[in-house]
């Protein structure tokens, strides 16, 4: 069986020559004397122990219960493969590595071993090779791990060494425990991997704002430039924030509030802009509803919702239910002006996008005013747009 090897820093070339390169274990002696004692009271070898300990770390770097070690005590090596199952204890993984030693033979020709464990300094044959191997005397923990540097980081080396000392003594103090639960990484430097690499909070401009809030600023900062194009038409800043507001006046006259879900049914027009907006700054949250989507959809939406309101584009069908008022998205809504905005946190929900069903049953997506200024920050942060710039749009109002 060819075995899981250690995920390499660098692709290996055929052609590269090996480049080896030595760390420290540095490993106290209390911390062999303890290992000693613990392979004692087990009846276990010098090297049963050593065997168990690489167990426990390499089952955890490959993923794998079945790791292969390469031995090689003073004669011919051996080819050991122990069964680390995540729930043993380590005084069952020690029995278990003994075992295992009594049963090992020589590595097959083109086996792949995960790693190679080289006890008092012995004279390794030419033809046995490992990308990773641990040196120790025949009576302590005092070596060094030895790596090939054309697949291997130093600070990978000096990383597996470091948790090949932390596991010997998670092991020692408490041979009771899972093996899967053997401490790796010392508090600090989880707390940096986990916390400091981990931490990518960012202020972003306009994150935590209000949808309509970026129009307004832009409708003050430059009113004449085009907001919108569509069909041969065109809005300007200006002019969307205007009828917006007219929308959003007539749409609290008709008890629109704070997260009450307002469905629009129609296709793309500028109309649909001024809709979404305006049910926006009316404290409401809007509800796509396809005009193509068939009837079953789209009152399984309109149901599922609570929807009070809809806004719908002239000539579109929907058999809305009687408790719903259906208002058609005609000129005159527009007209006029409005109040300012309703009070409204970004935490409210801005729009509701239902899913396909494909699995089942539609879900509502519910997402706030929050959620879509944050994303919109981050993308304008991470890929900027500028006047002139031009954009594949990639999100249907739909």
């Amino acid at each position: 069986m060819i075995m899981a090897a250690l995920p390499h820093d660098f692709p290996r070339r055929a052609t590269a020559a090996r480049n080896l390169g030595r760390v420290s274990l540095g490993i106290a002696d209390t911390f062999t004397r303890a290992l000693r004692h613990l392979c004692d009271l087990e009846q276990c070898t010098w090297a049963d122990g050593l065997v168990a300990m690489i167990t426990a770390l390499f089952a955890r770097y490959l993923g794998s219960a079945d790791v292969a070690i390469a031995v090689v005590c003073g004669g011919a090596p051996l080819l050991v493969r122990v069964d680390a199952a995540g729930d043993m204890t380590v005084r069952e993984l020690l029995r278990h590595a003994h075992r295992a030693m009594e049963m090992a033979g020589p590595p097959n020709k083109g086996c792949q071993i995960s790693v190679l464990l080289d006890i008092g300094d012995s004279l390794l044959p030419a033809t046995l090779a490992a990308d990773m191997s641990i040196h120790v005397d025949v009576d302590r923990l005092d070596g060094w791990l030895a790596f090939d540097g054309s697949v291997f980081r130093r600070a990978t080396a000096e990383r597996v060494a470091s948790h090949f000392a932390d596991v010997v003594i998670h092991a020692t103090r408490d041979p009771d425990q899972a093996i899967d639960s053997l401490e790796v990484e010392p508090l600090e430097r989880r707390i940096g991997d986990v916390v400091e690499w981990n931490r990518t909070d960012r202020v972003l401009d306009h994150a935590g704002c209000l949808v309509h809030e970026s129009i307004t600023a832009r409708a003050q900062s430059m009113p004449d430039a085009i907001a919108v194009i569509a069909a041969g038409r065109a809005l300007s800043y200006a002019e969307l924030e205007r009828q917006s507001r007219a929308l959003a006046r007539l749409l609290r006259e008709h008890g629109a509030e704070a997260e009450v879900p307002i469905g629009v049914c129609a296709r793309r027009s500028p109309e649909v802009v001024v809709a979404c907006l305006g049910i926006l700054r009316a404290g409401a949250t809007y509800l796509p509803l396809d005009p193509s989507y068939p009837s079953a959809r789209l009152d399984l939406m309109i149901a599922d919702a609570g929807v009070r309101i809809v806004l719908i584009e002239p000539g579109a069908r929907l058999a809305a239910p009687p408790q719903v008022k259906v208002i058609p998205l005609t000129p005159d809504l527009f007209a006029g002006d409005g109040p300012l905005d309703a009070a409204v946190a970004p935490e409210n929900l801005a729009y509701i996008m239902y899913t396909s069903g494909s699995t089942g049953v539609p879900k509502g997506v519910m997402v706030t005013h929050a959620a879509i200024c944050n994303t919109l920050a981050w993308m304008q942060d991470a890929y900027p747009l500028h006047v002139g710039d031009l954009v594949a749009h990639k999100t249907s109002i739909m």
